[in-house]
């Protein structure tokens, strides 16, 4: 009976060995998050003269994130934001539908996603508006860059409201960057510049992609 016990305990041992051994080996892949926001800034002028900004929330576009043989579906919600989270790190392409395919074209670029959150920001170039019209699309770039050094203009809102559905909070960009070496946010200016390398920053057809870089110091 001992030598039967025996023989049984070797034989799961060995059926149980491969299945260790190959959990061991594999390499998990390392996985990120996604935030994005959609917005378009208007200018608001008043016989001529510039009065502020107004950002145009755009709300419930399609979004699809596709990375790694997946295909991730969901919308912008009433702040025109999209998140995406546990998608495989590397090479993906992002697509954003809007609601009115007759007047605006769609978005599309391809970009390396970075380990843990990567933040994207698509300044959508809404329809022109007729000469005259007091909500003009913006002249000024949300995003200058000088040298290594990027400067984010988030635009000074007038406080009488916004154009869409819902007021936006606090800006997520300078919300998540502020802290991090090689940022500096002047609140007066409303301007967030962003240097150093502690900061993946990527430019894809309009849009802004920004990421921790998984070696960045504390």
């Amino acid at each position: 009976m001992l030598r039967d016990r025996f023989i049984r305990v070797l034989f799961t041992g060995l059926l149980v060995l491969p299945m260790t051994l190959h959990g061991q080996n594999s390499v998990r892949k390392p996985t990120a998050s996604v935030v994005g926001e959609v917005y378009t800034i208007f200018d608001y002028r008043l016989h001529g003269t510039l009065m502020g900004s107004f950002i145009q929330i755009k709300r419930d576009y399609e979004v699809i994130l596709y990375a790694d043989g997946d295909t991730l579906r969901t919308k912008t919600d009433e702040s025109g934001r999209f998140y995406f989270s546990g998608v495989s790190a590397g090479q993906a392409t992002l697509y954003i539908e809007p609601l009115n395919k007759k007047e605006e074209h769609p978005f599309s670029g391809v970009f390396e996603l970075m380990p843990g959150e990567n933040i994207v920001i698509v300044p959508w170039q809404s329809p022109v508006q007729p000469a005259g019209y007091s909500l003009q699309l913006t002249d000024q770039p949300i995003m200058t860059a000088e040298g290594d050094t990027w400067t984010y203009h988030y635009p000074s809102i007038m406080a009488s409201g916004h154009v869409g559905n819902a007021p936006r909070d606090e800006d997520y960009l300078i919300s998540k960057l502020m802290g991090t070496p090689g940022v500096e946010y002047n609140k007066r200016k409303k301007l967030l510049r962003i240097s150093g390398d502690a900061i993946r920053r990527t430019y894809v057809n309009g849009a802004y992609i920004f990421a921790l870089k998984p070696d960045a110091p504390e």
